[in-house]
């Protein structure tokens, strides 16, 4: 189901609504205390942050992502962002 790697490398694996994918958190390592990951789906890597990604699947195509101060929602066929948000400084990291 998810790729095999290092102790906690891969993270918080989630199944789609409709149980026809499957999601987690790739973690690269990190850099100046700052961990650097991959939201991976189907073994694929679609978003990809300088900072912890949360994430929620909204339907059997679309997943939203967020990191730092952007929410993004991810067509997860076309590996493309349907949508961007851009958070205020005073909400980016609360």
């Amino acid at each position: 189901m998810v790729a095999s790697s290092d102790w906690a490398e891969n993270q918080r694996p989630a199944f789609s609504p409709g149980g026809d994918h499957i999601s987690y958190i790739h973690r690269k390592g990190m850099v100046a205390g700052i961990p650097q990951e991959s939201l991976i789906v189907d073994g694929r890597p679609l978003y990809s942050c300088q900072g912890d990604i949360d994430y929620r699947w909204i339907d059997e195509r679309s997943i939203a992502a967020g990191c730092q101060d952007e929410v993004l929602v991810l067509d997860v066929a076309a590996s493309e962002p349907r949508s961007l948000y851009k958070l205020p400084a005073a909400l980016a990291h609360q």
